[in-house]
């Protein structure tokens, strides 16, 4: 089952949007797959074609996912999303990756903060979780900004590239002082 995804609107030039599926959103995950960080932490990494492509933006919208692009000035600079959504725990987990041309402008703490926001008011959510591999620092870092302490090792929570890794847990609760 497909869920609408609604335009989340900001005050400060940038913008989430759905994935429409058009050329464009299709160039971006061609593009997105071929960057070396995005192909080591995200799954968008395993696109290979435009086949490949299309395939992966429509599975970003199902029953349990959500996801948006992000972007600035009507450029598309990554993506931020909220996969494994339990409805009846109101719990999801955190997923984004930036082009490199927004990695370390506070994007991705921005995306995060503000889907933050809408998934514990309009989106029903008490608990959201970020996971990410012990390698991936920036991740980490957008996690502690964001007010998601870190809880501990989910050990060989991930597979990927036919190899089991272990996850830092961060999680948020809606209760938590933003």
């Amino acid at each position: 089952m497909k869920q609408v995804v609604p335009h989340v609107t900001t005050s400060s030039g940038w913008s989430l949007r759905p994935w429409r599926g058009d050329a464009t959103d299709i160039e971006t995950v061609l593009l997105a797959s071929t960057d070396p960080q995005i192909r080591l932490f995200s799954s968008a990494g395993l696109v290979r074609d435009r086949s490949d492509a299309v395939a992966w933006i429509e599975s970003r919208q199902t029953a349990d996912r959500l996801d948006w692009v992000i972007e600035i000035s009507g450029e598309i600079v990554g993506r931020v999303g909220l996969a494994s959504i339990d409805r009846d725990n109101q719990d999801a987990e955190f997923g984004y990756w930036l082009l490199p041309q927004a990695r370390g402008t506070g994007v991705a703490t921005n995306a995060v903060r503000r889907l933050t926001d809408w998934a514990f008011t309009d989106g029903g959510l008490s608990r959201l979780e970020i996971k990410h591999v012990p390698r991936n620092v920036k991740s980490c870092a957008v996690a502690e900004r964001c007010g998601f302490p870190a809880e501990g090792l989910q050990r060989g929570g991930h597979f990927q590239q036919g190899q089991r890794q272990d996850l830092h847990v961060h999680a948020r609760l809606a209760t938590d002082l933003g």
